[in-house]
């Protein structure tokens, strides 16, 4: 799909970044309904587990039936080939021809255990971990990560395992496990890795707005994806933007969010769950809003899922056209 800016296009993809309790199928389906723009997803992961067993809820959120509306590249954490390759198989069975191993994940308690950010640093791992999962599985495999783990060049000895073996793409966030979100991203950390891996990446990280996927776009020429997560959360018309598509409404947030809750509801999630998930979204919509002080204690007050969404349909109009 093209991306248009100004006069120039560019040929590229944008999709929506997985982030765990947030982005799954129901989000998708409501997002791509809602306002679109995105050209696929990568999904939450789904984590394995000892004896070739994983979260079944992970598996059950990528069932076909649910996944319509956008094209969703199934993510699986894991540091043991024997779990993940029953699943890739089940994935393949259900239609996924191409899936994602999560080495990107900062949280320690999975980067502690050699699994997701944890395995930048295991060579000698991660290269048996390829070698035996690629050749036993029929589905492609794509790879997330960040730059480090704690320092910012550590992702570069791995890179020449990574060329080593036939991946279809590598996503790379170019931070370290240990900043999390924090601080800066290290562009010239990816361009070395650019200039090093064969196979095409993928940029992940701070994308807020129009411009800030511009300058991306500049510093990066051969890029051609981008990833975006929780910029989409603060401007749902952000890709729109980058499209130069024109942006949806005032009032399409209260749709969203009914059609959300709607769609938790078909999963027989409590109203309590429900609030939880929307008030996640909120935050970060609220943040790209600026949204009140008195605004967000009503939506944190909020005692009820109807309450939550009258507090918010009353208090965005008024915010919007202040």
């Amino acid at each position: 799909m093209d991306l248009v800016h100004s006069e120039k296009v560019i040929s590229g993809e944008i999709i929506l970044a997985p982030m765990l309790g947030i982005t799954d199928a129901s989000f998708r389906t409501a997002f791509e309904t809602s306002y679109g723009g995105f050209d696929g997803a990568i999904s939450p992961f789904v984590r394995t587990l000892q004896g070739q067993r994983f979260k079944e809820s992970g598996v059950r959120d990528l069932v076909p039936s649910l996944n319509q509306s956008l094209s969703v590249t199934p993510q699986i954490m894991s540091n043991s080939s024997e779990d993940f390759i029953p699943l890739a198989k089940i994935l393949f069975d259900m239609g996924y021809e191409l899936i994602n191993l999560n080495m990107g994940c900062p949280v320690p308690t999975a980067a502690g255990r050699a699994r997701g950010a944890g395995l930048i640093v295991e060579l000698e791992r991660v290269d048996q971990f390829l070698e035996d999962v690629l050749s036993k599985i029929p589905n492609r495999l794509s790879i997330k990560t960040r730059v480090g783990l704690r320092q910012e060049d550590e992702l570069l000895p791995m890179l020449e395992v990574f060329n080593r073996y036939p991946l279809d793409e590598i996503i790379v966030h170019p931070r370290t496990a240990e900043q999390k979100y924090s601080g800066s991203v290290n562009h010239d950390m990816l361009h070395e890795v650019c200039s090093r891996l064969k196979h095409p990446v993928v940029y992940s990280g701070d994308i807020w707005t129009e411009e800030d996927f511009v300058n991306v776009q500049r510093r990066h020429p051969s890029i051609t994806k981008w990833m975006i997560g929780r910029g989409a959360l603060r401007d749902p018309n952000i890709v729109r933007k980058i499209r130069g598509q024109s942006i949806r409404p005032c009032g399409t947030e209260q749709d969203f969010l009914r059609h959300l809750a709607e769609l938790y509801r078909a999963k027989d999630f409590s109203d309590h769950v429900i609030m939880g998930k929307l008030k996640v979204f909120l935050l970060h919509f609220g943040i790209g809003h600026d949204f009140s002080k008195k605004l967000v204690k009503s939506l944190r007050k909020a005692k009820d899922l109807s309450q939550l969404l009258d507090e918010f349909e009353s208090g965005f109009n008024i915010a919007y056209y202040k």
